[in-house]
C-alpha cells in the first residue's frame, strides 16, 4: 500500500535548511518505501516567503537561499513533491486526498509544529514531527497506517 505523506512548510524548511529535523528528514525523503510525497500551494508561497524572511534576519545568505529555492524548483517540486489541493487548507487537502483514494489510507501529516500536529490528529488523521519522533517511531506510524487501512 502506498502511504501519504503532507509535507508542510516547516518540515520543508527543516530538509532545505539545517536544524533539529534536517536528519530525519532528509532519512524520510530517501526512504526507499512506498511512500509519496505532497505538499498544496500554501506550502510552496510559505516556504518561499519563510527563506526570504530568514535572509532579511540575515540567519541564511542570500546565495544560498537562492541555491536551495533552485534545487527546490529543479528536483522536488512535482517531482519528489507532488502539489495537490491549489490554495487548500492542510486539512482540506488531506480530506481531499483520503477521498480520492477512496478512503483506504489517510494521509499523513510532516510537520514541526507541535499544535498543529494535535490539531490534525483530533480530526482522525496521523502526524509525524520529524523535531522530536525518532526514525523507529515513524516507520512505526507509517506501518501502523498501512495496516489499518
Amino acid at each position: 500500500m502506498i502511504k501519504i505523506l503532507f509535507i508542510d512548510t516547516s518540515a520543508l524548511l527543516s530538509f532545505f535548511v539545517h536544524g533539529k529535523g534536517t536528519l530525519t528528514m532528509r532519512w524520510l525523503f530517501s526512504s526507499e518505501n512506498t511512500t509519496r510525497y505532497i505538499i498544496n500551494h500554501q506550502v510552496v508561497t510559505g516556504f518561499e516567503k519563510h527563506l526570504s524572511e530568514m535572509v532579511s534576519r540575515d540567519e541564511i545568505k542570500k546565495s544560498t537561499a537562492n541555491s536551495i529555492l533552485t534545487l527546490f524548483n529543479t528536483h522536488y517540486k512535482n517531482r519528489k513533491l507532488k502539489i495537490v489541493g491549489k490554495d487548500a487548507s492542510i486539512q482540506a487537502t488531506m480530506e481531499g486526498v483520503y477521498n480520492y483514494l477512496g478512503g483506504i489510507s489517510r494521509p499523513v501529516l510532516v510537520t514541526c509544529h507541535q499544535e498543529q500536529a494535535t490539531e490534525i490528529q483530533t480530526k482522525g488523521y496521523p502526524a509525524i514531527n520529524p523535531e522530536i519522533q525518532t526514525t523507529a517511531e515513524i516507520n512505526e506510524i507509517l506501518t501502523e497506517g498501512a495496516a489499518v487501512a
